[in-house]
């Protein structure tokens, strides 16, 4: 069984995640990136969030709030990590 799947949106052949609603495993469905925010799910985690005022607006990212805080953190630490070495470098 392959874990790859094609987006569900009509006409997009896009590789896919799967989707949930409201963490019902037996409800998935399948999305691209631009398919899942346009169906209301988070890319990053594959959870449906539409409807929620910081998912819905503002968002250019198109992750939840925890997605967004994951990548967010990350970016910090590789920044930090990268300050380092060159202050390292410096000395």
């Amino acid at each position: 069984m392959s874990d790859k799947f094609l987006c569900e949106e009509p006409g997009c052949d896009e590789q896919a995640i799967e989707c949930y609603l409201n963490d019902d495993a037996d409800t998935v469905e399948h999305f691209c990136p631009i398919h899942c925010y346009k169906n209301g799910y988070c890319y990053g985690c594959g959870n449906f969030f539409c409807g929620m005022e910081d998912f819905d607006f503002n968002n250019p990212s198109h992750l939840c709030f925890n997605c967004r805080t994951e990548v967010n953190s990350d970016i910090e630490d590789e920044e930090l990590s990268t300050e380092m070495s060159e202050w390292d470098l410096e000395l």
